[in-house]
Formats: structure tokens, C-alpha cells, sequence
């Protein structure tokens, strides 16, 4: 008995591995050097317009240009590579992509620093466009490795966890990056703003080692597998062809136009939120004086931007500490499109009551309630947004498919940057801008509707809980059993989802109804799913799920 206890125990997929969380706190702690960097320029934006002397009225809309064309460069070349990262990460392994994003990341930061030291926008600019092409790519492969690891287990859980330690990177910026240039400040009370950019260089080359740890701790789970005699992930099984986006079903498109714009309105606002609060709720306009000096004028910056970067980490912190938590609770109880819709419609209210306020209406207090309300929405968005993805697509188009969402979220990153400029320079007002970003609440309210008609045609595919799902079908009657001579499963028949099952040689991923893709639990050794007639795995009968859609 002893022998049969031990073949039926052998790990059939990472996800089975205590390891895993181990990975998770890696990957995690991977990702915090870039959440840290990417909003530096927000975090620094009213010191870095005091350092590169460009504090005059006649230089405002010069520096509002550069400051959001520094995250347009960013997000412009993700449009296209995002997806090659994915594609390469299911190619050549989220592992080893890992280190080569994380490398540029640094690389970039390195380059955007030295910029900023010489006062030079084009070197800057160039940093941040390096670091714009690990920063997403890394995102994805990111997720693809703990989507790997945590497939059929606490997958929105792991996501939501590492959401939460790479938020601690934006949240430490917001904060610490504005005391840190005031505290290096020059002689004349000019911000330390370069060595405050160095310092993020230094956080990015720990993320590197972070990456590098990774490597052993998956090849050694390969291994384990292996002997297990356990599939791999890219062996014999479907290679992913980049034709077969075309098979991504109308969910997936609807919840990639959900996050294109619903953090369209989130992302952007942050990159402005130091000025627009500073304008709006500190200052009331200009922080300076006609008659102070510069180094007044210096420390009266230093100041706002210091309680600016308090304030507006509030969505950051809430994110860090309720993602995990969400992200559990989304993996029990489903509701992912249902959440995707709510996180929206509050959205709108917080931009409107931003905007409504007026710029001399209230103080700083009167954003605590909005921007706590922003952490709420975002944190139970992103809960619902990313553990969808698996779903949707077969386990072997994983990678490509977050490829795919965040490439499209940064063809909306890229443009909306320059939009909040243009809307600022033109009526000279932030309360505009804000109407822009509920605007774009209400595009993610329709998707999100639209998502919510769709998925209840699809059965409830996103709404509905999936933890354990595999695991209870399997204790139900007709379900396979041991032979204890053997320990192999030698049931003739069984029906998974109402479909039979019939035995051939060779083990394949369980998939699920409607698109559902459980690539992480497969069937024991004998046994591959004819689902539907079709004749290949992976096909659903005509009117099931989105008119047999692929899953």
C-alpha cells in the first residue's frame, strides 16, 4: 500500500510543490525595482521642475510636455513588445526572460539617472525608453512563471500577493523619493533629484539577484516533474502561434478594452497627482511668491511635494494590503466580471468628486476619502482582472495572452500621458483633466457590463469560483480508481462536465467548458479528454460556451 500511496502522491505540477511560495515572494520581490522606479518621475515631479530650472510660468507647459512624454516613452514600445515577452517567456521560459528584463530595468534607470544629472531630457528620455522595454515584458513574464507555479491552486491569490510586495516599491517612492531629494539637496536648496534616481538603481540591481535566485529553484522543480513522470510545459503538447490570437474569445477582448481604459484612469492620474494636488488642494496654484527666492521657492516645493507624496500613496497602500486578501477571496467566490464592473462605476465617483471640488474649495484632508475609494476600486480590479486571463485561453497561450492585454493597456498608457498634458496646457486647469479620467471609468463601466452579459452566456465562466473545482470532480461517482497492484487508474469511462472521457496512451491537459483552460491538473496516465466531438482536445460542442469557442 505503501507503494501505491507514493505513485498517486507524485507531484503532477508545480503548483503541487511547497516551493512555490518561495518563487512567489522571489517573482515578487523582482518586481518591486520597477513598481519603484517607474513613478519616480511622478513622485519628483514638482522637485525635478525646481532642478532642471524650468519653475517659471513661461516654462510650465514645456516641462508638462517632458514629464509626461517620460512615460509615453515607456509605454510606446510596449505596445509591440509585451507580446514578443510572453511569446518568448512560454518559448524560452519565464525564468530566464526574467533576468534579462530585470537587467534592463536597471539598465534604463541607469541611463535615466545620468541623464538627470547632466540636465539633459533626450539622455532621460533614452533611460526611460530602455526601461520601458523590461519594465511590461517583465510583467508579463512575472505572471506567466506564477501562473505556472500556481495554476489550479491559489492562483489570484499568488497575484494578488505579488501585487501586494511589488506595490510596497510604489508606495516607498511616493513617499521616500520626495524626502530623499530634499534631504540631498544641493547648497542653493536645489533638490538632489539625480541621487535620488541613483538610489532607485540600486533597488533594481537587487530585483536582478531576486531573478537570478529563481533559475535553480525552477530547473530543480523541472526535474522533480520529470521524475514524476510529469509532462512539462512545452513538451509534445500544442506550440502557441501567434495566429492563434485570433482565437482569443470575446471575453478576453472585452476585459483587455476594461483594462486599457479603467487603468488609463488610474496609472495617468498617479504620473500627475503630485501637481494636481499640490495645484488643486496645497498651494492653491502656485507654491511660490513673486518676491521669494530660489532657494524659498526651493523649500516651499520640497515641502507640497513631501505632503503631496503622503497623500497620494494612499491607493498604493490599500492596494499592497487588500490585494492578497481579494485575491484569495475572488479565487473562492468567483465574481471576477462582477468586480470588473463595480471597480469601474467607483471610479467615476472618485474622479468626480475630485473634480468637482474646484481648485479653492478645500484643502489636502478632502482627498483622503477619494483616493482611499481609488485604492478600493484599483486593488478589486486588478483581483478580478489578472487571474481571468488562464481562463480564457489554453494553458500554453498563457504568456502570450498577458503579452497581448498589457501591450494594448500601453498603446493606452502612451496616449493618454500626452492627452493630460495637452487638456492642462489648453484650459490651464486640472478639474478638466479630471473629467478625462471619468470619462474613461465610464468606457470601463460599459465594457464591464457588456463583459457581465457576455460571461453569463458563457456560463458563468469569469463569475464563478473555480478553487478545487478538478479536485472535487474527481471524488464524484465515476471517478477513477487505484488498482493496488499497479497503483495506475483503470476505470474504463468517465464523464467530466456531463462529456465522457475516453483512455488512450498518453497524458493531456484537463480543459475546461466554455474556455475555462485547467492546464495545472491533468488526468492520470492513461487517460486523454475527447470533449465534444470535435476530435481534438481543447474543443467545446457547438453552443457550448461562445458557440464552441476554442478553450
Amino acid at each position: 500500500m505503501g507503494g501505491i500511496c507514493a505513485k498517486v502522491d507524485k507531484p503532477k505540477s508545480k503548483a503541487e510543490l511547497p516551493q512555490r511560495f518561495l518563487v512567489l515572494v522571489l517573482s515578487s520581490s523582482v518586481a518591486i525595482g520597477s513598481y519603484y522606479c517607474y513613478d519616480n518621475p511622478s513622485a519628483l515631479q514638482k522637485q525635478m521642475r525646481v532642478y532642471m530650472d524650468m519653475e517659471s510660468e513661461a516654462d510650465k507647459d514645456k516641462y508638462n510636455y517632458y514629464a509626461n512624454l517620460l512615460y509615453t516613452v515607456y509605454s510606446v514600445p510596449n505596445v509591440i513588445l509585451p507580446f514578443f515577452g510572453g511569446y518568448f517567456a512560454d518559448l524560452l521560459g519565464a525564468r530566464n526572460m526574467n533576468i534579462l528584463f530585470s537587467g534592463l530595468v536597471a539598465a534604463g534607470q541607469l541611463i535615466f539617472a545620468f541623464g538627470a544629472s547632466t540636465q539633459s531630457w533626450p539622455i532621460m528620455l533614452v533611460g526611460r525608453t530602455v526601461f520601458g522595454f523590461g519594465g511590461e515584458s517583465l510583467s508579463v513574464s512575472l505572471s506567466a512563471i506564477v501562473a505556472e507555479w500556481f495554476k489550479g491552486k491559489e492562483l489570484a491569490f499568488a497575484l494578488g500577493i505579488q501585487l501586494s510586495i511589488a506595490r510596497v516599491g510604489s508606495v516607498v517612492n511616493d513617499n521616500v523619493s520626495p524626502w530623499l531629494a530634499s534631504e540631498w539637496a544641493h547648497h542653493d536648496g536645489v533638490p538632489g533629484v539625480p541621487e535620488t534616481l541613483f538610489f532607485g538603481t540600486f533597488i533594481c540591481a537587487a530585483s536582478v539577484i531576486c531573478a537570478i535566485l529563481i533559475v535553480p529553484l525552477d530547473r530543480r522543480a523541472d526535474k522533480i516533474l520529470l521524475d514524476a513522470g510529469s509532462k512539462l510545459h512545452g513538451g509534445d503538447e500544442e506550440e502557441m502561434h501567434l495566429k492563434d490570437v485570433r482565437e482569443f474569445q470575446r471575453s478576453f477582448w472585452l476585459l483587455t478594452f476594461a483594462c486599457v481604459v479603467v487603468y488609463g484612469c488610474v496609472l495617468p492620474f498617479n504620473n500627475v497627482a503630485q501637481s494636481l494636488l499640490v495645484s488643486m488642494f496645497i498651494c492653491h496654484g502656485s507654491c511660490c511668491l513673486p518676491a521669494d527666492t530660489k532657494a524659498v521657492c526651493a523649500a516651499k516645493n520640497n515641502k507640497a511635494a513631501i505632503t503631496a507624496g503622503h497623500v497620494m500613496g494612499i491607493p498604493y497602500i490599500i492596494s499592497a494590503v487588500a490585494s492578497p486578501l481579494l485575491g484569495g477571496l475572488v479565487d473562492r467566490i468567483g465574481g471576477r466580471a462582477r468586480l470588473a464592473l463595480g471597480s469601474s462605476v467607483v471610479l467615476i465617483g472618485v474622479h468626480l468628486s475630485l473634480g468637482l471640488a474646484g481648485p479653492d474649495d478645500f484643502g489636502i484632508d478632502y482627498t483622503y476619502v477619494p483616493l482611499i475609494f481609488q485604492g478600493v476600486a484599483y486593488s478589486i480590479f486588478a483581483a478580478a482582472l489578472w487571474p481571468s486571463v488562464p481562463y480564457l485561453v489554453k494553458p500554453h497561450q498563457t504568456g502570450s495572452a498577458y503579452g497581448v492585454m498589457t501591450a494594448l493597456q500601453n498603446g493606452g498608457l502612451a496616449l493618454f500621458p500626452l492627452l493630460v498634458a495637452a487638456i492642462n496646457s489648453y484650459y490651464n486647469s486640472w478639474v478638466e483633466v479630471e473629467y478625462m479620467f471619468c470619462l474613461l471609468a465610464g468606457l470601463g463601466a460599459i465594457s464591464g457590463l457588456v463583459l457581465n452579459c457576455v460571461d453569463a452566456r458563457n456560463n458563468g465562466l469569469l463569475n464563478k469560483s473555480h478553487y478545487g473545482e478538478v479536485e472535487e470532480e474527481m471524488k464524484r461517482p465515476g471517478s477513477p480508481v487505484v488498482d493496488e497492484t499497479d497503483g495506475m487508474v483503470k476505470t474504463p469511462e468517465l464523464r467530466y462536465k456531463g462529456r465522457q472521457v475516453s483512455m488512450e496512451s498518453e497524458r493531456k491537459p484537463l480543459l475546461g467548458a466554455g474556455g475555462g483552460a485547467y492546464g495545472a491538473d491533468e488526468y492520470p496516465t492513461g487517460f486523454t479528454p475527447q470533449i465534444g466531438g470535435h476530435g481534438r482536445v481543447g474543443r467545446v460542442d457547438e453552443g457550448e460556451g461562445e458557440g464552441g469557442a476554442a478553450v
